[in-house]
């Protein structure tokens, strides 16, 4: 019982940090079908600017965190105009190829990498726990009240997308812009608006979660990379474009994570861990490229 419930808080911890990349990801694939590489930028940055404030500023800790969730929203603000934008505005009638969009956004990923590194270095920064950091026990497994943070922050935003995807107008004008933009032109909804407002969405969930998972993880300028990765990969396992489906996919990848973990494989056991998500990936791709909540299921809990 122990070891299960270690395992299980394990993956919890690690699931609910992918949940959050992916629902970051999730956002702007819903509001424009970009799939935007540079998500885990904007955790790094979330967590640095974070770390920053904490050791130059007076300010209280809610007014770091409300600084650092802006620095972010600026820095998506101009990666949506200057890099963006242009394509959408020039003909909301023409399809952008994925390709280009996509390779776009790695080179912005590298841009941000590089001014990380050089406003940061190269070395990993934490900071303090939000409350504390003694483990709590439950029949003998541990977990850090900085998870239950993490795992309350991501349920919070779970239900404040899905409300605001299902019930507000600017969530289905955004959803009607990734459907068919030139069809949501038509109907009067601003494509380029919804595009940059899925942009300050994204750039905030990023921020929260970097700084969230930062008193746990540290944050360097490339630490972002990984997390970008199990992000992608937690939305394709629940069934990218779906809000619930994020969650559900982030989290099953950090279970999945945990439990390989703890097979007895020596020297190769922290390498099976990190290579066992992209086998999930190639696994999704074969049986079910829609996902786990892709198709029907998905369009009903987007």
């Amino acid at each position: 019982m122990t070891l299960f419930l270690q395992v299980l808080f394990s993956g919890l911890t690690t699931g609910s940090i992918y949940s959050l990349v992916a629902l970051g990801f999730t956002v702007i694939y819903m509001a424009s079908r970009v799939l935007n590489i540079a998500q885990g930028e904007f955790l790094m940055i979330g967590g640095l600017t974070f770390y920053s404030l904490l050791t130059i500023s007076w300010l209280p800790m809610p007014a770091i965190f409300l600084a650092s969730v802006g620095v972010v929203i600026l820095v998506s603000i101009l990666f949506n105009k200057i890099v963006i934008d242009p394509f959408v505005s020039v003909d909301v009638s023409r399809e952008v190829p994925i390709m280009r969009f996509l390779l776009i956004t790695i080179a912005v990923s590298y841009i941000l990498q590089g001014g990380g590194f050089i406003l940061w270095g190269s070395e990993p920064h934490s900071v303090p726990h939000f409350s504390s950091d003694t483990p709590l026990f439950f029949f003998g497994a541990s977990i850090l009240p900085q998870t239950l943070w993490i795992l309350g922050v991501t349920l919070i935003l779970l239900i404040l997308l899905f409300t605001f995807f299902k019930y507000s107008l600017l969530g289905k004008a955004m959803k009607a812009c990734s459907e068919n933009r030139a069809t949501a032109s038509l109907l009067g909804i601003n494509v380029r608006s919804i595009v940059l407002l899925a942009f300050i969405l994204s750039g905030s969930i990023g921020a929260i979660a970097g700084m969230l998972i930062t008193p746990i993880t540290t944050m360097a300028y490339a630490g972002g990379v990984m997390l970008m990765i199990k992000g992608i990969i937690g939305a394709k396992l629940g069934g990218l474009g779906t809000v619930a489906g994020a969650v559900l996919g982030g989290l099953a990848v950090g279970l999945i994570e945990a439990m390989v973990s703890i097979i007895p494989l020596g020297m190769h056991g922290g390498l099976m861990r990190e290579i066992c998500a992209l086998i999930i990936l190639l696994g999704i791709l074969a049986i079910k490229p829609t996902g786990l909540l892709g198709g029907a299921a998905g369009e009903v809990l987007e």
